[in-house]
């Protein structure tokens, strides 16, 4: 995967103001559904704490990124959030916590 997102861009965002977004390889266009794919399924994600410390409570959650993987390839990055507003961007990789 880490050689993937190397060789990859962004594609598009899933809807406005949204930071999920396509990942779609350097040399191709972005795939331009307006629905995501079936097949997909969820590959590593990690949890988004508001200062990245532990414990992992109610109050410190802010919500979860996934990898979406389809055919062995990564297709896209969600950003969900638990909070009352959207994120405007993506969290800063210290309140990441790596889920398996």
């Amino acid at each position: 995967m880490r050689a993937q997102i190397q060789g990859s861009g962004y594609g598009e965002a899933w809807f406005a103001g949204s930071q999920s977004f396509t990942i779609v390889p350097i040399d191709s266009e972005s795939r331009g559904e307006s629905e995501l794919p079936i097949d997909r399924t969820p590959g590593p994600r990690a949890t988004v704490l508001r200062d990245g410390s532990m414990p992992e409570t109610e109050a410190n959650l802010i919500g979860e990124v996934f990898l979406w993987v389809e055919g062995g390839r990564l297709t896209d990055l969600e950003y969900w959030w638990v909070t009352d507003e959207m994120p405007e961007a993506l969290p800063d990789p210290t309140q990441l916590i790596r889920r398996s």
